[in-house]
């Protein structure tokens, strides 16, 4: 089960666009009549529901509304929408679903979730946001951006232990680090080759 998705300032995740409230009080009325993540379908599991709850996030935003149960139903999505529409939590819940739903937690699947994002600044919030829905330790991820080299990448996955270049994970990254690493992996000696 392999999720992608590419976080973006213009085009995400939504079959939708969304355009900015006219006034505070259609803003205000639009998201209590929206609908909860706990009555997301397919439902969303327990653990997801209370780390969105515990992060503040209790109702869906439109955006989120149509693109996470397409995407928890394996379905390809493509989505633009305007900035702080809730793009990022649109692709993120279905990833972490998707892994934990398939039992990939803790096997040696690699990398099982893919974000690429144009901006280290954007790859940072959306780590950001990823570590604040998903337990710690529950599903590594790993933030692979400029500032950070491949080799850091490389080693903070060794600390796992044994094999943990398989340790199945969530990476996001920016294009040019992405290619990066992909170079460095193709081009590294396999742990057979190495003895």
């Amino acid at each position: 089960a392999v999720a992608a998705a590419t976080a973006d300032t213009q085009s995400n995740a939504v079959a939708q666009r969304q355009q900015p409230s006219a006034s505070a009080t259609t803003t205000s009325h639009h998201l209590s009549s929206a609908p909860l993540f706990s009555a997301c379908q397919p439902k969303l599991r327990p653990e997801m529901v209370e780390s969105l709850r515990a992060a503040n996030f209790v109702r869906m935003t439109p955006v989120q509304s149509a693109v996470i149960p397409q995407m928890l139903t394996h379905k390809d999505v493509c989505v633009e929408a305007c900035t702080g529409s809730g793009k990022t939590l649109a692709f993120l819940i279905p990833i972490v679903e998707i892994v934990r739903r398939a039992g990939l937690v803790g096997t040696r699947q690699g990398v099982v979730g893919l974000v690429v994002s144009p901006t280290r600044e954007l790859s940072m919030q959306t780590f950001r946001v990823f570590k604040s829905i998903c337990p710690e330790g529950s599903i590594p991820c790993y933030l692979q951006t400029g500032g950070v080299t491949v080799e850091d990448f490389m080693n903070a996955k060794t600390t796992f232990g044994n094999n943990a270049s398989h340790e199945t994970c969530v990476l996001i990254a920016t294009p040019g680090r992405l290619w990066d690493l992909i170079c460095l992996l193709y081009t590294s000696p396999s742990p057979r080759d190495r003895g």
